[in-house]
């Protein structure tokens, strides 16, 4: 999308907090918002073209009255409509060395990792998660200082 299109200064948002679009509150009245909207077609174009090939959870906000899983069910439509093969998921990984070991359980990667492979978590990685978050929260980082 460019700059500005033709058709954004006629679009209602312009003229609106944006973070109406955003909130989770003001869903139904970004909706109906959109829905009287006299560009709302130009919007869903502009905003598939934008978010082409995305997932469904990089996908944020109420545009042309639709939600970021919405316009990614009516990307796929569209995908499958015209052939095209389904896009394989952009997850970049680091490749791993032979001797790579996986992090020791009774950390926060540890507890990342089990819920990321669905594992159960243990006690210890549950309770290095919890002392993160409570570092995070404090510090704005959740990097314990030396000797903890």
């Amino acid at each position: 999308m460019t700059a500005t299109e033709d058709w954004e200064p006629r679009a209602i948002c312009r003229s609106m907090d944006t973070e109406v679009w955003f909130r989770k509150a003001d869903r139904a009245r970004a909706r109906a918002l959109c829905g009287g909207c006299p560009v709302s077609e130009q919007c869903l174009a502009a905003v598939l073209r934008r978010e082409d090939g995305l997932r469904p959870g990089h996908r944020h906000g109420i545009f042309a009255g639709l939600t970021g899983p919405e316009r990614a069910a009516i990307d796929r439509a569209e995908r499958a409509s015209s052939g095209e093969a389904p896009e394989e998921p952009r997850r970049q990984t680091k490749p791993r060395g032979p001797g790579h070991k996986p992090s020791p359980c009774g950390t926060r990667a540890a507890y990342q990792r089990h819920l990321s492979k669905g594992e159960p978590v243990d006690d210890a990685c549950r309770a290095a998660n919890a002392l993160a978050k409570r570092q995070h929260s404090r510090t704005g980082s959740s990097v314990l200082p030396a000797g903890r």
